[in-house]
């Protein structure tokens, strides 16, 4: 990471876990640089606890910038909702032209 960038981390309650279909904890941290949110790492949990304890054995912890406010959490959460939606679109698509074959 460059020293232009700035690092963040935060956490927020009640966002959707796809991989368990179930709103759950949501942590990230994330690099802001030039107008835009870069997402480094993300955790869903059961508990606000567990997402700190995931951030603070992650590498990024002691160089973040921590937040209280919920707009760039939410931000980041939809940027990572949409690469989750890429994921499984692909996934699917993959699948389909497989089962197709058949």
């Amino acid at each position: 990471m460059s020293s232009e960038e700035r690092v963040y981390f935060e956490c927020t309650s009640n966002k959707l876990d796809v991989a368990v279909q179930r709103e759950r904890w949501f942590g990230a941290v994330w690099v802001y640089k030039n107008g835009i949110r870069r997402p480094l790492e993300y955790w869903f949990e059961d508990s606000e606890d567990k997402v700190y304890e995931q951030w603070q054995k992650s590498r990024y912890y002691g160089y973040c910038n921590v937040l209280f406010t919920p707009y760039p959490i939410d931000q980041v959460y939809n940027i990572v909702r949409e690469q989750q939606i890429k994921h499984m679109a692909a996934a699917i698509s993959k699948y389909l032209d497989e089962s197709g074959d058949n």
